[in-house]
Parts: structure tokens; sequence; C-alpha cells
């Protein structure tokens, strides 16, 4: 008789089915989300389900209790509910540590405490797996909760492991790695490829992994395995880190949301511009949206010269690209005052902000990367945004935008002073961005680019955004900034 707690997430649920599949009476708990457990239950007559909220001790022994009335005992417990919270440590609160200490550590614990007293009446021994991670194992800037939580349970294994031996309890934990999920594909559409060029065996960990390694560990070949933890990351935590040293930083769509809508303005003043001049309305407007997609990133003057180029060619007045860039920073003013007004906190800021902007700023700081803001948007506006936005203090490489100070502005030529004045060696300097030119900068530097697919309006996936980006030669494309676990794994963990 096998209980393996959260069964309503993918790692559960497939450890639930491999017991199953060998044999066992597995009562599966979860906690909400039945729809779910059902098709789990349905198609393995075997499992049964009980719905159970962990973070309450009687909720432990009413699960053991049902077990044993219902299939006589308890002969494996696997230890697998638990949830995840990842910010900077300025930023976590006691209610953080609550959510994630009364499920992962208490939970736990009494959840094994009452499996363990079963077991010790029954006298036929037992199997104990807690389910760890290797923010356990490594250190992990942004994880100072939840990775706090799973080296506990790393330790509890080592402890209860000396403590029940001789009882012929075996107790142990795996340290799970990246492993595809729903949950890790929201802030990660390509989270199966990013992790693929990552690991040493050339993909991602998926669930039957872990259920593979828990069925081991739970079998006979395996008692002479006890209080350790097992790692499931393909060799991941043995590999040398990205460790990025420098950054470059777009500001309008990869932090700063105050300009939103800023391609539709411009694209109403080039519309403006070119209608009266331009042959084919029809193709204008198709013509225009996709100049603005390829030049995301480029200083608007640039962008304006466009225009008035087009208009030129068609037959119309030369007016000059600062007279167009007057139009479009007249039609931005008012909407980027009324939002600058907004602000008088973090959470104020953090609304006119792509999702988990701060936290990636506090983990970049923590890791000491030199961070430099480095954007089309001209650079006055730059101080004056970024200040409002209660950001502008992590720059310390400098806020970097084109002005009457420097009229050859390019994202290009700023990355290869950063470089140089920083020396960074090739592979350790970062560029970040929702567009194609910085993103093709920081390529062009031998660096490596994230791409930022955010839809500013609701912070999901851009999809036609993410496929510009991908063509610009991005190693990685992520939502938003949410996830910062996924980041500082990526550019900061070491073994």
């Amino acid at each position: 008789v096998v209980i393996v707690t959260g069964i309503n997430r993918e790692i559960g649920a497939n450890i639930a089915v491999a017991f199953a599949n060998a044999g066992a009476h597995v009562v599966g708990v979860y906690y909400g989300e039945y729809e779910r457990v059902a098709p789990i239950v349905a198609a393995n007559p075997t499992i049964d389900a009980i719905e159970a909220d962990l973070r309450e001790v009687a909720e432990n022994y009413r699960v053991v209790a049902y077990a044993t009335a219902t299939y006589g005992g308890v002969d494996v417990f696997i230890a697998n509910s638990g949830v995840t919270v990842f910010g900077s440590i300025v930023d976590m609160t006691e209610d953080h540590w609550h959510q994630v200490f009364d499920l992962n550590m208490k939970g736990t614990y009494f959840g094994i405490q009452a499996a363990v007293k079963q077991m010790l009446a029954q006298g036929r021994g037992g199997k104990v797996v807690l389910s760890s991670s290797v923010t356990g194992v490594a250190a992990m800037g942004g994880a100072s909760i939840y990775g706090t939580s799973k080296a506990a349970l790393r330790h509890l294994a080592a402890i209860l492991g000396v403590e029940l031996g001789r009882d012929g309890i075996n107790v142990n934990a795996v340290a799970i790695g990246a492993t595809l999920n729903d949950r890790n594909l929201v802030g990660d559409p390509d989270y199966a490829a990013n992790w693929a060029r990552l690991s040493p065996v050339g993909r991602v960990g998926m669930p039957e992994d872990v259920a593979d390694t828990v069925l081991y560990l739970c079998s006979p070949i395996a008692t002479m395995v006890n209080g350790q933890t097992i790692t499931i990351d393909g060799g991941w935590t043995h590999t040398s880190p990205t460790h990025a040293k420098a950054l470059s930083l777009d500001f309008d769509g990869t932090m700063s949301l105050i300009r939103i809508g800023w391609q539709q303005v411009m694209h109403g003043v080039m519309h403006a511009a070119l209608l009266p001049h331009y042959p084919d309305s029809d193709r204008l407007d198709s013509e225009i949206y996709t100049y603005i997609a390829r030049s995301t990133g480029q200083p608007s003057i640039i962008q304006m010269a466009w225009v008035d180029e087009q208009v030129i060619l068609h037959g119309g007045p030369a007016r000059g690209a600062q007279a167009y860039l007057d139009l479009f920073s007249h039609a931005m003013r008012d909407r980027i005052d009324q939002k600058v007004a907004s602000i008088h906190d973090d959470a104020s800021a953090d609304a006119l902000m792509v999702p988990g902007a701060r936290a990636f700023l506090h983990l970049l700081a923590y890791n000491d990367v030199r961070i430099a803001l480095v954007s089309g948007t001209e650079h006055i506006h730059l101080l004056r945004e970024s200040a409002a936005l209660r950001i502008d203090h992590f720059f310390d490489a400098g806020i970097h935008g084109p002005g009457p100070h420097n009229p050859g502005f390019t994202k290009g030529d700023t990355m290869a002073a950063l470089i140089d004045t920083y020396q960074i060696t090739p592979g350790r300097f970062l560029s970040v961005g929702d567009g194609p030119v910085e993103i093709m900068a920081g390529k062009s530097l031998a660096g490596y680019s994230l791409a930022v697919a955010s839809h500013e309006a609701s912070g999901g996936l851009d999809d036609d955004k993410r496929h510009h980006l991908i063509a610009a030669g991005a190693d990685a494309v992520v939502a938003n900034l949410r996830n910062i676990h996924a980041f500082n794994t990526l550019l900061f963990s070491e073994e």
C-alpha cells in the first residue's frame, strides 16, 4: 500500500501511476484541482484519491488512517506535495515563509510521522521518499525560502535514515532538477529546448524520470540505499555556470510599461504622414506594422528617418526626422505624464512594469552583475521614467540612450563599449530585450541574448513577437520575468 501526496500535479501523478503499474494499491492525496485527478483515477483502478490540506497535522493522520482502514496498512510513503515561491529576500514576507514551510516542511514532517507510526505498528518495515530539489543542493539567489525548505528535507531524510534504519524503514530523498510541467511552460514556452541546451544529457527532465527513480528507491534492490539524496538533473549540478558579468537591458517592453501602446501611436504618426503620398493604401498598414516590428529597439529618431525617406520616395516633401519625432513625442506625452503621476510606491510602480522586472533586477544585483540600461528611447526620458519606477539605482553601468549628447547612439556600439570597459570575456555578456535590434547586437558580440516576448497588456506570451525574436537569434525566449528561479539557474547557479 503506497501513499503519494500531490497527485494533482505531473510528478505526483506519474509516481502514483508507476506504483499502480507495479501492482500496488495507491492512495493519492490532492488538494483542489480534482479535474486533474479524475482522469488518473478513472484510468487506474488501483489508484484511490483523497483530498486533504496537508498543512494541517490532523489531515496527515486522517490520510494514513484512511489508507490503513481501507487497504490494511501503509508500506510506502511518498512525500511529494510542495509549493514554490521565488523572489529577493527583501521582498519576502512572513506570509511567504508560512506558505512554503507550512506545506514543504511541516506537512512533510507530520505526514512522515503518521506513516512511520503505522509502519512501526505493523512491524514489517517500509519505505519513505521525500521530494527535495536542486535548489536544496545548489545555492541559488531568489530561492531563499524555497531552497532552504528543500535543503531541510534533504537533511531530514539523512536523519530519519539513521534513526529508522534498524526498524527496516529506508528513508531517502530525490533532488529534482529542471522538469517539464505545465507551471514551467507558463513561464517559458521553450522550456524543453532551453534546458536541452544546458543539460549534459541533452534533454529536459520528465516527470517519468522522477517516478522511475522513486520506484527504484522503494524496490527490494535498494535496501542499502538509506539516508541519501538522489539528484535527478542529468548531471546539470556538475556543470560550470554561465554566470553573466555584465548586462545590457532594454527599457520599454522589457522593464517598463509606461509607454505601453507606443507601437500604435507610432503607427498613427507614420500612417498620417505617408497616406497622402502612398500609391497603395491597402498595403500601407501592413508595411508600417512590419517595419515597426523589425525596427523595435532602434532609436526613435531612426524610425522617424524611415518615415521621412518613405515620404520623399513617394514624391512628398522632406520634413526631416526630427519633425516626425516631435509629433510622436507630443502624441505620447499626455499618456506618459498620467502614468508617471500615478506612481507613489513600489507597488504602483510594479503595476507599470513587465511582471517580475523588479525581482529580476534584484537577482542581477545580488550576483554582482554590472547592469546598463540601453534603450532607443531618448536619454532624457529614460532618466525620468526609470527614476519614476524606482529602479534607476540598479543601473551601475549607466543609462544609455540617444540625445543631443550622443547623436550617433547605437545599441551595438554601446554594448561593445561596455564589454571593453568592464573587460568582459566571451559568453559572460548578456543582452535582454524585446526587440530584434538588441538581440542581434548581443549575439554579434559573442554574448547571450535573452528575449522577452511579453504581451504588454496581459503579461503573457506575444507569439508574433516571439517569432521575430527567434528569427533575430535569441538564445532563449520568455513571456515575462516572473520565473526568477529559472533565470537564476540559467545564469548564476553554482555547483
